[in-house]
């Protein structure tokens, strides 16, 4: 009875998740409540993950690409600004007619053009365009500091998953075999009841701990899936993509970290 006394509470989480997952996928809360309200077996996953280089999770990590975007569009201004210190030539020109005459002041021989180069040169706003550089440069400097951050930031969520993720599914091997070895040992009590070695509270006491190991194995087959979830996350995502890549020499292939 304490078990079944759970059910009602994890009958509604089950239902929150799948309304949330409606939401997340754009649709009504109800939409995937006939599809995903039915038990089912956790989704079988792969415990080996091709995670590459540390090139290719930077490559793929869009708020490190996204800093690194930053730190370019940062070093530009500079270059915009320094160009402000040189002067800018230019050449002007005017055309009109001139003539005596009305008669022939539009005639070919009455045309003028006229050309004079200009020079733009702001010497006087030396000190401004040079503040505006040592702004600049500043503002550089900060983005630098937000690259690296995410850089570093990027790898430790991404060793932290891995070995998360490693330890997880260490966690739920132990747990298989321990359940394993408790349903071997819940039979051998039946048996010793079976023959009167034993009273039924020594098979209640069994059938007792198996059934917290089984519960044991679930949430631990839970948490790998949701350890799998983070270090795709802190992957970046679709590491498929350059599976290829990790047959470098130098790249790595993790089996759980």
């Amino acid at each position: 009875e304490r078990s079944r006394a759970a059910l009602p509470r994890l009958d509604a989480q089950a239902r929150a998740a799948i309304y949330r997952l409606g939401v997340l996928t754009g649709r009504d809360p109800q939409a995937l409540v006939e599809d995903r309200l039915p038990p089912a077996r956790i989704p079988a996953r792969s415990d080996v993950v091709p995670v590459g280089l540390r090139s290719d999770i930077l490559r793929r990590r869009p708020d490190v690409r996204a800093a690194e975007r930053d730190l370019a569009a940062a070093t530009a201004d500079i270059g915009v600004a320094v160009a402000e210190l040189f002067p800018k030539f230019s050449l002007t020109g005017a055309a009109g007619f001139e003539s005596l005459k009305t008669d022939d002041l539009f005639g070919g021989d009455s045309g003028r053009w006229t050309f004079a180069p200009v020079v733009d040169w702001r010497l006087f706003q030396g000190g401004a365009i040079r503040a505006r550089i040592r702004a600049e440069e500043a503002q550089a400097d900060a983005e630098a500091i937000r690259y690296e951050r995410a850089v570093l930031t990027a790898l430790e969520e991404a060793e932290t998953s891995l070995v998360t993720y490693a330890e997880e599914l260490t966690t739920k091997a132990r747990f298989f075999r321990a359940v394993a070895m408790q349903r071997n040992a819940t039979r051998l009590v039946r048996q010793r009841y079976e023959v009167g070695e034993i009273d039924f509270l020594a098979v209640l006491d069994a059938e007792r701990e198996l059934l917290e190991l089984e519960q044991q194995l679930v949430r631990s087959d839970r948490q790998a899936s949701m350890q799998l979830v983070a270090l795709y996350k802190a992957l970046g995502g679709g590491w498929e993509a350059f599976e290829p890549q990790s047959k470098h020499p130098d790249a790595k292939t993790r089996q759980g970290g």
